[in-house]
């Protein structure tokens, strides 16, 4: 598991316990309390994917900008060209 693959992770459960520490604690009804987290949830999916956008886009940029290196640098850009994109392929699978 690559080093930001556990970062999302980690932020994802944390988003998780804040939810359920938010229903236990909750003042207001079991319905509004639900919507209210579900909005709030649409809303950070909705932010995850358009990080994830703004990923894709700039992942396109290097991928033109490869011809100017050389063989070993290329090959390296490579590799780090395709853990972005497994990682960005996770966020799309959780969002």
């Amino acid at each position: 598991m690559s080093h930001n693959t556990r970062h999302l992770l980690l932020f994802l459960s944390g988003v998780a316990t804040g939810a359920a520490v938010g229903l236990l604690f909750a003042p207001d009804s079991g319905r509004n309390t639900r919507d209210r987290l579900k909005d709030q949830l649409d809303f950070y999916l909705d932010k995850l994917s358009r990080i994830a956008a703004r990923g894709e886009k700039v992942v396109e940029g290097m991928k033109e900008k490869f011809d100017d290196l050389n063989a070993e640098d290329h090959h390296r850009a490579k590799e780090l060209l395709s853990e972005v994109e497994d990682l960005l392929s996770e966020i799309r699978a959780k969002s």
